[in-house]
């Protein structure tokens, strides 16, 4: 209870907490603080200010406070004791307050790049629930509540503490439904009653889940613009704002380069769907090396493949949640200076790139890693190297292995979505509506018999052995992941039957290496080049981007190699939201 009398309804309010003394230079801290500290707070919330005083400090009301309170646009205040007050209405920050006490704040920000598909917030009793709301600036998209970070202060049991996070939708989270961006299997399934092992860590180290993201169909390769059915894709905030934002995680990657209130997000990365969306967008994303993290709980494609990654504008702030989120002790990790010197492979299928002035950009990364590890770039050939060791077949490298990515893919979906297929039809006596490139994966995957799936495990295997064989326990490979303008929202392609396989999947991207083998990857921005736009006419910037892939168990190693890569450059380690990554 509040001791002050207030009309019925509820008013803005903020809580101060005072340790010391009750003075103006202390109300000025602390207002200083959390103008500087919180995107949810402003100066509205001082109508009402309660401060919380602990026993021992001085908290008495002076007529110089009482003008400088009013000076700042307080009209009412209360004083309430900190040793007698509840342990979980303590937190500093903005409220609404009635005669019977504080209720937490939520601020409404607009989803205006479609990235989400629901908005989730925290129950007085600790459960998630879904938000309904929307607000102009955000119609006809979503409006996505925050609350306060001012109520999350540092904590050394929970590292991760008011860390806002965005949860890819085929992962499950306690108090929301899982859909995979398929309406007939949001139709099925009922919300989820608990939350898989990885967004259940998130919790337990104290990061505050704001929704759940837009992604491809149960995470396969859609293109806008046909390929979306039950829902669209997203727009990506870089350049003209009309571009494709990647795949399949692309509601991720679109949210954390647009919305500087989000600080991180989670996706799911089969052949690139975290890298990807990451690159599209220039901001920093990690693939764990295999078994990182749990995949319980999540829609997956295949175990051998799925990981989950995730994406920020902050590379800092990436490597401390993947230092507490992954399980690397389980995979006995050792300290990246006891593993020097590190070789550095500069693959001759990568290098050098069309465009020369990313490739200045890319040669610059390389000289910087070539000092920084103390080492030359060993120039590595993957088709001389498979010609020149292996036995059992004549064929080249790339041809060897080209269906084994695809084939993975088809035999996945189908199997993966068996029961969703029997559960749908024992429900409503029908056979659920996919889009179509899912089912064209259905009817492919229909057709593959065991003995052939068999033999791409086979490959996917020896595949894992050679680049093993290449790598060792401390080997790191610079690649070209991206650069140029992304593909426009609005291009219309054939139907997946009469497409281009390899637009979804078909031969050995270089992508595929780290899934196939079951290495880390960090996709991290070096540059920005100016383009002019296909469809506005305008120059617009669009980011460049490296990549490191590391030796399984190197992800925390090859995270700060490009955090020292970006230091020597003289580049920022954190991106900017909106049109371009960089300053222009």
């Amino acid at each position: 209870m509040l001791d002050i009398q207030l009309p019925s309804g509820l008013h803005p309010a903020t809580l101060v907490v005072i340790d010391e003394k009750l003075s103006i230079d202390a109300v000025k801290a602390a207002l200083h603080r959390f103008e500087t500290m919180d995107d949810v707070f402003d100066r509205n919330f001082l109508r009402l200010v309660v401060f919380s005083c602990y026993p021992d400090a001085p908290c008495e009301l002076s007529e110089q406070l009482l003008s400088f309170l009013g000076s700042i646009g307080s009209l009412r205040v209360s004083l309430i004791n900190r040793a007698s007050a509840r342990r979980d209405s303590l937190s500093e920050g903005p409220y609404f307050a009635s005669s019977q006490g504080l209720y937490p704040v939520w601020k409404l920000v607009p989803d205006t790049q479609g990235a989400f598909v629901v908005s989730l917030v925290e129950t007085s009793q600790g459960r998630l629930t879904h938000l309904n709301a929307s607000c102009p600036d955000a119609a006809p998209n979503l409006a996505i509540a925050i609350p306060s970070r001012l109520y999350y202060p540092p904590r050394s049991d929970k590292p991760l503490n008011g860390l806002r996070v965005a949860i890819k939708d085929n992962i499950d989270v306690s108090g929301a439904k899982t859909t995979g961006s398929c309406r007939a299997y949001a139709q099925l399934y009922d919300v989820c009653s608990h939350c898989a092992p990885s967004t259940q860590r998130l919790l337990d180290l104290g990061a505050v889940i704001v929704g759940k993201t837009e992604m491809s169909q149960f995470a396969d390769a859609e293109d806008p613009t046909g390929d979306f059915v039950d829902f669209h894709a997203p727009r990506n905030p870089r350049g003209d704002g009309s571009r494709g934002a990647g795949g399949s995680s692309f509601g991720s990657g679109a949210a954390v380069a647009a919305y500087d209130w989000l600080d991180f997000a989670l996706g799911t990365d089969t052949g690139c769907s975290v890298r990807q969306p990451a690159a599209h967008q220039a901001v920093f994303g990690i693939r764990p090396s295999r078994g990182a993290m749990s995949l319980e709980g999540t829609l997956v494609i295949h175990r051998d493949l799925d990981a989950i990654g995730i994406l920020s504008k902050d590379l800092q702030l990436l490597r401390v949640v993947s230092e507490h989120f992954y399980n690397f002790s389980a995979m006995g990790m050792e300290a990246f200076n006891s593993r020097q010197p590190a070789t550095l492979l500069y693959p001759t299928h990568l290098f050098p790139v069309d465009d020369p002035a990313a490739q200045r950009l890319y040669n610059a990364v390389v000289e910087a890693l070539e000092e920084l590890l103390g080492v030359q770039r060993k120039i590595i050939d993957y088709n001389q190297l498979w010609k020149q060791h292996q036995t059992f077949t004549k064929e080249a490298f790339e041809d060897y292995f080209t269906p084994v990515f695809y084939d993975y893919i088809v035999w996945g979906q189908f199997h993966e979505r068996a029961k969703f297929r029997e559960d749908y039809k024992a429900k409503f006596s029908r056979d659920p509506y996919v889009n179509p490139l899912s089912q064209y994966r259905w009817e492919l995957g229909a057709a593959m018999t065991k003995d052939h799936f068999d033999m791409m495990q086979t490959k996917r295997e020896q595949f894992q052995e050679f680049i093993e064989s290449i790598y060792g326990d401390n080997s790191i490979m610079v690649t070209s992941f991206k650069f140029g303008e992304p593909d426009a929202l609005d291009i219309y392609r054939p139907t997946p039957r009469d497409r281009d396989q390899a637009e979804f999947g078909w031969g050995l991207r270089p992508a595929f290496q780290a899934p196939l083998a079951g290495q880390p990857e960090v996709v991290f921005p070096v540059g920005q080049l100016p383009t002019i736009s296909s469809i506005s006419g305008v120059e617009e910037m669009y980011g460049v981007v490296a990549s490191l892939i590391g030796s399984k168990g190197m992800d925390l190693d090859i995270v700060e190699l490009a955090a020292n890569v970006l230091e020597s450059l003289n580049l920022p380690q954190a991106v900017l939201t909106g049109r371009s990554p960089y300053i222009v």
